[in-house]
């Protein structure tokens, strides 16, 4: 058990929604879990979210109806209530500098947040990793941990929000460690 807080001090999880799945496609929402100490010294999950406020320069020929219909974010609602990407970036830099930070899409993701980054001429400098690697530099067999991710993801269902997909990972999360440190 001595492990976990050290664990949960270094982990963050992230997930990104976009505008599509195909090529150009931008970020509309930005979530991110962290571990802070509470006033009980307990390590509690940290959720912070932001919509992204569409670049100027990012394309609409790069909207799909169909993601906005998953996600429910329009594009007009996101104009309206989204935050500027530069705001955006500083906050994942300055949060997400000091730990590991670990996906269920990676690739995507990093595509998206490369989007965001560059939007406010602000490089990423941190890496992101798959959620099965820190699934595997905890400890848990191969078998074990595709069970939990997919015991989770039969639980959780579509994640079609950020909070939803930072739920479904922060399961597969505590499971894995509780499935280790036991």
């Amino acid at each position: 058990m001595a492990n976990i807080p050290r664990i949960k001090r270094q982990v963050a999880l992230i997930d990104v929604k976009a505008s599509g799945l195909m090529s150009g496609s931008f970020p509309v929402e930005v979530g991110y879990l962290t571990y802070g100490l509470d006033a009980l010294k307990n390590w509690t999950p940290r959720l912070s979210s932001y919509l992204v406020r569409p670049d100027p320069f990012w394309s609409l020929t790069h909207w799909d109806s169909f993601a906005e219909q998953m996600h429910g974010l329009s594009h007009s609602h996101l104009r309206r209530f989204g935050e500027d990407a530069k705001s955006i970036a500083a906050h994942l830099q300055a949060d997400l500098a000091s730990h590991l930070v670990f996906t269920d899409a990676p690739e995507h993701d990093a595509q998206w947040l490369d989007v965001l980054h560059a939007s406010a001429s602000r490089p990423r400098e941190y890496k992101i990793y798959p959620i099965n690697r820190l699934q595997k530099y905890i400890g848990l067999s191969p078998d074990k941990a595709q069970a939990i991710f997919n015991a989770a993801r039969k639980k959780h269902g579509p994640t079609n929000r950020v909070n939803l997909g930072l739920a479904f990972m922060q399961e597969v999360f505590e499971k894995s460690l509780e499935a280790v440190y036991q």
